[in-house]
Order: C-alpha cells, then structure tokens, then sequence
C-alpha cells in the first residue's frame, strides 16, 4: 500500500530558527549594554530614568519571545501520512470514510502570535466535527501528498508519482510578451524598511560607540537586503509562458508554461503572487514594487489569456 509523507520545508525551519536567533540577539545586546546602569538603578532604587531597566526588560522578553516562531512552525506542521485508507496527523489517525469534505487549494486559517492569518492549505473536515489543515509552506512535497488525495481518493484513479513538467524554456518570441513591475526605489516596502534602518541607528549611537551595537546593526542591515531580495519580483507573460523574476537576484528565471497553470491567486494586500500548477504545486512570490493598477492589468492579462486568477484583494 502506497503511503506518502510530508516534509518538513528546510525553509521554513531555517526562517523560524533565523528569527530565534536574530531575536535572542536583540535581546542578549539590549540586556548587556544596559545591564550595569540597571543594577546600579536597582541596588539605589533610583529610577529617575528608568530608560536601562526598561530595555533590559525588552531584551529579556525578546530572548523569550525567540522561542515562539519556533513553537508556531512545529504546532502547524505535524507530520502527515497519507495512504488509500487513512490520514494521519502525527499520532491522529483517521479513516478516509471518516471525511466528509476535503478542499485541496484555498487560504486556511494559520493561528499564530495572537491572531490568526490565512495562508494557502488543504482542509480536511471530519464527521466528528473537527478540522485538520496541511499548508503548503510548510512542506516542501505539499503538492505530492495533494497530488495523492486528488488521484486516489477524490477521483479514485490511480496516483503514478509523476509531476507534470512546468517548463523549462525561456520567452522566445519576444514581441508578444508583457511586462508587469514597478520602481523597487519608489515601493512603499522599501521605504518603510529603510526608514525603520535609519530610526535603529540613530537609537544604538545615541548610547555611543558600542560593538555590539555595530553588529546588531550589520546583522539587521544583511536581514533588510535579503528581505528586499526576496520581496521584489516581477512578472513577465508571453502567449505560452509566465516568467518570474527578482530584481536583486537577477539569475533567478522561474518559468512556467500557461497550459500547466491550474490558478493564479493574487494576495488579500496585492502585494504577492501564487502560482498553483496542474500537479498542485504551489509557489508564492512577494511582489512589493507593483501598484495597485498594476496588480489589475496584471489579473486582466492572465485571465486573457485563459489562466484563473482567484483575486483575494477583492473580498
């Protein structure tokens, strides 16, 4: 009996523990650079500027609140099994008979710090009433174990394994395609980042010069530029393919042919782009440099051009 696995994706643990990390950080300068000021004002019990105890507070509570990406990742990642009779979540088994309605694509609620977000899953509900969720970012083989259920449970056929070919080839006839992209030096998110750069700075060499506070700010200024990297795609469409690209990383060529696309699915902030496959896979880039109306002639375009865009900016 076949049984497919989930993956835990190495991306996704590697941002959680990055946040660990780079949090304890914060809060191991905060709590030494303010350390002998707070016990001297504790020893005194003077707190005429009870700005060094505050921070030491902050960084303690920073090298607490590490922990909770974390915590979050492996509470909305358990390990999945599926095979032709049963899906299991961990130690929950349940029998696929036990199902009564499986919904492969769609945004999930993803409980987190305080609040809950949507992001893309599976969900599964059962006749005990309960709901389970698979989110695609948190695997990397999301779209095989989807694949499996679509194939073998939904339609009752059978699963071959095989992923269906997204493409390889680049945009030959150059005169049919469009580009779609903004400025990255005039975006809302590159501003805002920057300015929050610069509010940092000005906060650490206000206490004076200070190595910690240099590579706290060197290893807040490396997060910045790998978040810009990662945030500032663009879309090119031609009549048979979509390419995605990246401003700063300028090798990267995603290609897609327009006939194994399944949806398109444009972010509740208009500001990323889903790219969901006839095999189920699922890739999201985050497309910060694009107006508003340009995320509209975008949508247009590709339903032109017979790709289903779900447009969650509209709800």
């Amino acid at each position: 009996m076949d049984t497919i696995t989930t993956k835990r994706s190495k991306l996704q643990l590697l941002v959680a523990f990055s946040f660990l990390v780079y949090l304890s950080i914060c809060g191991i300068t905060l709590v030494y650079v303010f350390r002998e000021s707070a016990i001297r004002a504790l020893n005194d019990l003077k707190f005429d500027n009870g700005r060094e105890l505050a921070n030491v507070v902050a960084g303690i509570f920073l090298i607490f609140l590490s922990f909770y990406p974390v915590y979050v990742f492996f509470q909305n990642a358990p390990i999945i099994r599926v095979d032709t009779v049963t899906i299991r979540f961990n130690n929950d088994s349940y029998q696929w008979s036990d199902v009564m309605s499986i919904v492969l694509t769609g945004k999930q609620p993803y409980k987190s710090f305080m609040k809950t977000q949507y992001t893309e899953g599976a969900k599964f509900v059962f006749k005990t009433g309960r709901t389970r969720y698979l989110f695609d970012s948190n695997y990397s083989n999301s779209w095989q174990v989807k694949l499996f259920i679509q194939k073998v449970v939904l339609e009752k056929s059978t699963y071959t394994g095989i992923a269906k070919d997204t493409g390889t080839a680049g945009i030959t006839d150059e005169s049919s395609y469009r580009i779609f992209k903004g400025n990255p030096l005039t975006s809302g998110m590159f501003i805002y980042i920057w300015c929050i750069t610069g509010g940092l700075a000005y906060g650490l060499y206000s206490i004076g010069p200070n190595l910690f506070a240099d590579v706290l700010l060197g290893m807040f200024l490396l997060f910045l530029v790998v978040l810009q990297a990662f945030v500032t795609h663009y879309f090119i469409v031609s009549e048979d393919m979509l390419v995605v690209r990246s401003y700063i990383l300028f090798w990267r060529n995603d290609v897609y042919k327009l006939s194994n696309i399944k949806e398109a699915v444009i972010g509740s902030r208009k500001n990323t782009l889903r790219i969901i496959t006839k095999d189920l896979k699922s890739k999201l880039y985050p497309a910060s440099t694009l107006s508003s109306a340009m995320w509209d002639k975008l949508r247009e375009h590709l339903e032109s051009v017979g790709i289903s865009v779900r447009d969650e900016s509209s709800n």
